[in-house]
């Protein structure tokens, strides 16, 4: 039996969770406008100091052991 696919658009903070914890029971291809994670978090430091938040808020996917078993593609959806 072939496991189901599942498509994600968008793999910030909540696509990132959902996609690792899908991979477990489902074949996942993650899709993301950026090659990494880009927290939406600390606002008022990205526009303060974006050198500081870039450091610790881009995060590149793989940093990210969960999502070994995810297919990430970087492209847009229309």
């Amino acid at each position: 039996m072939s496991r189901p696919r599942v498509v994600i658009a968008g793999l910030g903070d909540s696509g990132l969770l959902t996609a690792i914890k899908l991979a477990r029971h489902a074949d996942v291809v993650g899709i993301s406008v950026k090659p990494a994670l880009v927290s939406g978090q600390e606002l008022g430091l990205r526009l303060a100091r974006p050198k500081d938040w870039a450091r610790d808020n881009w995060i590149p996917f793989d940093k990210f052991r969960g999502l070994d078993r995810v297919r990430t593609v970087q492209a847009t959806l229309k």
